[in-house]
């Protein structure tokens, strides 16, 4: 449906407001978790058109939600924010389009770039 909402769910131990506000400045609707296990309670009862995750988050570890959303909404977009150490981790995940690993530094911005590409759209 045109003008519809796209959702984004950010999963990070701590808001980062200035993301959320970039993203909303560009017309997403944002909802933030505090860690993996809240992120899977919102995503029972909310769909989400893209997922923002850091590698730090607790309660459910990243790739185990990763892989739950993977299993559950097949290939909604996915930006993971990580150290350089992390990357390993992520060796035996599947790749695909809508997986995109990005540096733990990357700005506010890069990030809302991913997403409005990921999603394949350009926002107002």
């Amino acid at each position: 449906m045109k003008g519809a909402l796209v959702s984004v769910l950010i999963v990070e131990p701590s808001p980062d407001t200035e993301l959320q506000h970039q993203l909303y400045e560009k017309g997403y609707d944002v909802v933030w978790a505090g860690d993996g296990e809240s992120a899977l309670e919102k995503l029972e009862r909310s769909r989400f058109d893209a997922l923002v995750v850091s590698a730090d988050i607790e309660k459910v570890d990243y790739i185990e939600l990763l892989l739950s959303v993977r299993q559950e909404l097949g290939n909604v977009p996915i930006i993971v924010r990580m150290k350089e150490a992390q990357r390993e981790q992520t060796k035996d995940l599947p790749r695909d389009d809508a997986l995109q690993l990005l540096p733990e530094t990357s700005t506010s911005r890069n990030i809302e770039q991913a997403v409005t590409t990921m999603l394949g759209r350009e926002r107002k």
